[in-house]
């Protein structure tokens, strides 16, 4: 265990990911708002490619004055989906969206001169 350099920050373009091996676990590091974000290539549903199919904004809905619901996009709060069968995982957190009490694992990722470290 410990701290590695995985990426160069232009080897991850804003709103995408880049792949990478850690310790013998696939991680995927995600650039989004000029944050980076590592989590665990590994869908708990069937161990399927987690972080390899879509990332986008969370499907939110509220109750508007009339008593109806409105659908929007918040991009504030954005997740990884697996291509396998659409598993969804909170970008920050690691945790499904349809199951909060499941997720894949995160990690903490730290930029130092234009070079990106995951801790894992």
């Amino acid at each position: 265990m410990g701290e590695h350099a995985v990426a160069r920050v232009e080897d991850v373009p804003e709103g995408g990911r880049l792949i990478t091996t850690v310790e013998g676990r696939s991680i995927a590091i995600v650039r989004h708002r000029g944050r980076y974000y590592a989590l665990r290539n590994r869908c708990a549903h069937q161990g399927g490619p987690a972080c390899e199919g879509a990332i986008l904004p969370t499907l939110r809905a509220v109750v508007n004055e009339r008593g109806r619901t409105d659908e929007f996009f918040d991009a504030d709060r954005m997740v990884v989906c697996c291509p396998w069968h659409g598993w969804e995982y909170e970008l920050e957190t690691g945790v499904l969206v349809a199951d909060r009490t499941r997720r894949i694992a995160t990690y903490d990722v730290r930029v130092e001169n234009g070079d990106v470290y995951v801790k894992v």
